[in-house]
């Protein structure tokens, strides 16, 4: 068997995993806030408090690639890596014939993508959790603030936790696709190298 094509296999079907990862908490946490944004919001304290939602695309933005670019992608990128994997245990030459070129570009862009996810999601709950605490100097953590009322009418939830869980999802899933890319150049200059060889030797 082919173990570099199981690997990314199976490394295809942990991005599947975790693109659910990342778009169910955001959901959740934008229908706790009544449809609001809390990715960048502003909040300020007027007798309550109150949140300004940001641009509905700072959400967007991450649940269309989860969705798209991890869990379609990483579906069927592991199916077909997991038929090659085992057609490789009757046939050694199965990995030297696969395209390997068109994957490097794709892993390429897909880790760049999920790079800017990740900083979207952290960087926008960081920002919206120092407002947050800049409303009092006893609020030290965010935390105090889950399952409270915002906006007169908006239980919090746990947002929290699920934002510490979304962030997590897409920072994991940069790593495996910039491990993605660099077993995909691995595999295209070792194939290229057994071409050669075979070209040579015969």
């Amino acid at each position: 068997m082919n173990w570099l094509i199981l690997l990314q296999a199976l490394l295809y079907f942990c991005i599947f995993i975790l693109g659910f990862l990342v778009c169910i908490p955001v959901g959740i946490n934008r229908s706790s806030f009544d449809g609001e944004c809390i990715l960048y919001a502003d909040v300020h304290h007027s007798g309550k408090i109150y949140i300004t939602g940001s641009a509905s695309s700072n959400c967007e933005f991450p649940i269309y690639f989860s969705v798209f670019g991890m869990i379609i992608v990483g579906l069927l990128a592991g199916l077909c890596f997991g038929y090659f994997a085992l057609r490789s245990r009757s046939d050694e030459d199965v990995g030297r014939r696969m395209w390997t070129l068109p994957f490097i570009p794709l892993n390429a862009v897909l880790t760049i993508i999920a790079l800017v996810t990740a900083c979207v999601l952290s960087h926008g709950f960081n920002i919206f959790c120092e407002s947050v605490k800049d409303l009092s100097d006893l609020i030290k953590s965010c935390a105090l603030l889950e399952h409270q009322t915002f906006n007169n009418k908006t239980d919090t939830g746990g947002f929290v936790g699920l934002s510490s869980l979304s962030q997590a999802g897409a920072w994991i899933g940069f790593f495996i696709y910039l491990i993605q890319t660099g077993i995909s150049v691995l595999r295209f200059f070792r194939n290229r190298q057994l071409k050669q060889k075979s070209t040579g030797s015969s």
